[in-house]
């Protein structure tokens, strides 16, 4: 866990560069309730079920215990076989990764980053404000997606039901962690 001292951040507006997301994020999905909630730390097993609940006001997130270990650092790679995609490092510094093949495998894991196709990810806008979160690893279940029937976030097909994601950038201010949603130009 990074130590984050909160009463030290203000609050920035950045002009998004669509070819480059590299930053600090929240991943967010929204529950049937229509409840805003945010990918937590990778823990174990086959997907990250650790979720906080968070309010967007104002175009900003509110600060909610827990959200510090939301925080997801998204890297450009600009080198080698995967340059111009990206990396997601969670909080606790474990590198995600798509590694389900074939039916019903839709994991997503968190670990040492790899030389695999699995830990690196293609990011794009979607027309709705939401995010198109694509592993390079040529699995079915390969895209990053809020399964709000489970509540929880994976890689499922692109054809799948499963909720697209947001993400959104910042930092805090005045002990509140404010996180702007991530708007297109």
């Amino acid at each position: 866990i990074l130590p984050v001292n909160m009463s030290a951040a203000v609050r920035e507006q950045k002009e998004v560069d669509d070819t480059d997301y590299s930053n600090d994020y929240l991943i967010t999905g929204t529950k049937t309730d229509g409840t805003m909630v945010a990918a937590g730390a990778y823990v174990s097993g086959n997907n990250i079920n650790t979720i906080v609940g968070v309010t967007l006001k104002d175009g900003a997130f509110e600060y909610v215990d827990g959200l510090e270990n939301c925080k997801m650092t998204v890297e450009k790679v600009t080198e080698g076989t995967y340059a111009g995609k990206y990396t997601i490092k969670d909080a606790s510094g474990n590198y995600l990764c798509a590694p389900g093949s074939g039916s019903g495998n839709n994991y997503l894991k968190g670990g040492d980053l790899q030389d695999d196709a699995a830990y690196y990810w293609s990011i794009s806008l979607n027309d709705d404000g939401t995010h198109k979160v694509v592993a390079a690893a040529t699995s079915n279940n390969n895209e990053l997606r809020y399964n709000r029937g489970s509540s929880r976030f994976s890689c499922y097909a692109s054809t799948s039901s499963m909720s697209a994601i947001g993400i959104g950038w910042g930092r805090s201010r005045t002990g509140s962690l404010r996180l702007s949603r991530l708007r297109g130009r």
